[in-house]
């Protein structure tokens, strides 16, 4: 469903997002804003591990992934088109958000504007499919930001509900949709990630073996050889 957020925008309103950088003053920021004063005045910032991929990993590395959604959430305006639409200052203003946070790897900014660009497109997912579609035929429901999100601009809010509740957005959703309904092991890790599984898996020696069966297995049985992964660390942990 993520790749609706890149082919379906909100039409006219991504320009005058993009040439008018005046932002109105927010009504409630989520808790990170709160979490990034503290960290300063405190020197509280979390140290990231990394493994032989520079990809971050424990429990520091899900924090990061985390917090990286947060101030995606805040910072990029839900009426871009797609992150790669996103003006370069506020991908910038991410950045050295998680570096007044977490000690990082310097090298590591492509990996935080990846994780926030999947994160931004997960967040107009989650918004269309929890509070957009079930309330489609109730208007009077959609009028103002959830008030988890109501840092979400009023203006913004509009246009975007328009656009997830416009026709071409709609065929393409059910498009999607009929594509998942297809593929049979649709299955998706833990918030840990890949990543984490991987080292976890490392004492038992077999994440080489298990990655050289996935990788050569038939797209169709991939799912199916990450699931019965997963089932036997569960129950190995």
């Amino acid at each position: 469903m993520d790749d609706l957020n890149e082919e379906v925008g909100v039409g006219e309103l991504n320009a005058t997002v993009e040439e008018t950088p005046k932002e109105l003053k927010r009504r409630r920021g989520p808790t990170i804003m709160f979490n990034v004063t503290r960290i300063r005045s405190l020197g509280d910032k979390k140290v990231v591990r990394y493994n032989e991929d520079r990809a971050p990993i424990g429990e520091n590395g899900a924090k990061l992934k985390s917090f990286i959604g947060s101030a995606t959430h805040y910072h990029v305006p839900i009426t871009y088109m797609s992150w790669k639409s996103v003006r370069a200052e506020l991908k910038d203003k991410i950045f050295t958000t998680v570096e007044a946070a977490f000690v990082i790897d310097p090298r590591s900014r492509k990996n935080v504007l990846q994780t926030a660009g999947i994160s931004f497109r997960q967040f107009k997912n989650w918004l269309t499919t929890k509070y957009i579609i079930p309330h489609k035929d109730e208007p009077q429901l959609l009028q103002v930001p959830p008030e988890k999100y109501s840092f979400i601009e009023q203006n913004h809010w509009e246009e975007f509900v328009r656009s997830r509740l416009s026709e071409t957005f709609q065929e393409k959703r059910k498009l999607q949709q009929d594509r998942r309904s297809k593929n049979k092991y649709n299955h998706r890790i833990s918030r840990k990630g890949y990543v984490n599984l991987k080292e976890e898996m490392k004492p038992y020696r077999i994440w080489d073996v298990w990655l050289d069966i996935w990788s050569n297995a038939p797209l169709c049985l991939r799912g199916v050889s990450l699931f019965v992964s997963c089932k036997w660390l569960h129950k190995k942990l």
